[in-house]
């Protein structure tokens, strides 16, 4: 008979070695219960902190950006009891902060700046970038795929929803679910009647 790999336990046995080793030593911080997958990829991770409780699942790829001109300190920020899913991208230059009890799905891509592109004839990879800040407040749950980028400020708001595959460059007021290229407002929590109403 054949068994699937027990992939899980194997990484809960990994992340054992590599948590005092490794995250409790190089992160900013790292609270209690909160689990890094080995097989994520942290880069800068003296930007990056994670509350008690907290996830960052395997295959992610988390990077806070040092070269920048002028320099910036780039950070990343999550609370407590928050998850981000697998193969999820967190990119700073800037800063990113993420509240509690915030649930990201797979493959979400988050970006505080991006690359610069004013000059068609230098390689965008080698242009100054841009910064930028994103806060994802409690509660708030993206979905699948969604993309979140902004040069400036953006807020997902508490307890809001990002549909999935969704591209958010603009604020999400709290208590309400987007979705779509580019996202609209589908729904808003009324707490009166405790159910989330369609908006036209």
């Amino acid at each position: 008979m054949r068994h699937a790999f027990p992939f899980f336990r194997f990484e809960a046995l990994l992340h054992r070695i590599y948590a005092p080793l490794v995250f409790r030593r190089k992160l900013a911080g790292m609270g209690s219960g909160a689990f890094v997958s080995p097989f994520a990829v942290i880069e800068g991770m003296a930007g990056v902190s994670l509350g008690a409780g907290s996830t960052i699942s395997r295959r992610c790829h988390i990077v806070t950006v040092k070269e920048h001109d002028p320099p910036i300190g780039s950070r990343i920020t999550i609370g407590e009891n928050s998850y981000v899913g697998r193969g999820c991208t967190l990119s700073a230059c800037g800063t990113i902060k993420i509240g509690n009890d915030v649930t990201f799905g797979d493959n979400v891509y988050l970006s505080a700046g991006q690359h610069g592109f004013d000059d068609p004839g230098t390689s965008v990879l080698n242009q100054p970038m841009s910064s930028g800040t994103v806060t994802v407040c409690d509660g708030a749950w993206i979905g699948y795929g969604a993309f979140i980028s902004s040069t400036s400020e953006l807020s997902i708001g508490e307890c809001a929803i990002v549909a999935a595959n969704s591209v958010v460059t603009r604020d999400v007021e709290p208590f309400t679910m987007v979705g779509g290229v580019p996202a609209r407002v589908l729904k808003r929590f009324d707490h009166a009647a405790k159910r989330w109403e369609n908006q036209p």
